[in-house]
């Protein structure tokens, strides 16, 4: 699924949700993966702690990641449930990716 986020002046931003059989490569790899999408440098296994949070009690092995680059501003998730894995992705400007932070966290947490 992909949808817009409301427009904040001239700041856009979208969400993006992805289903898996798998990690799809682990933490490490999407960090990285999104990291290039905005623009940053890829980190190493130990700098990965520094960067990744739990996203939900409820949810064991769940986290969430924010990262800003030069002009955009990444969330995501990633929320193993049932057997798959459940990426959600905010990608755009900081100033309407940033106002979003909880609605997108809460978002993340709710049953599909």
């Amino acid at each position: 699924a992909r949808f817009a986020v409301p427009e904040r002046g001239v700041a856009k931003a979208e969400v993006f949700v992805s289903v898996f059989p798998n990690d799809t490569g682990g933490t490490l790899a999407n960090v990285n993966r999104w990291r290039q999408q905005i623009g940053l440098p890829q980190v190493s296994e130990s700098e990965l702690g520094a960067m990744v949070t739990p996203l939900d009690a409820a949810s064991p092995g769940a986290i969430l990641v924010e990262m800003t680059g030069s002009s955009k501003k990444l969330l995501g998730a990633v929320v193993p449930r049932n057997g798959s894995y459940w990426f959600y992705k905010m990608l755009g400007d900081a100033d309407a990716v940033s106002p979003q932070k909880d609605a997108f966290v809460a978002f993340a947490k709710s049953k599909p």
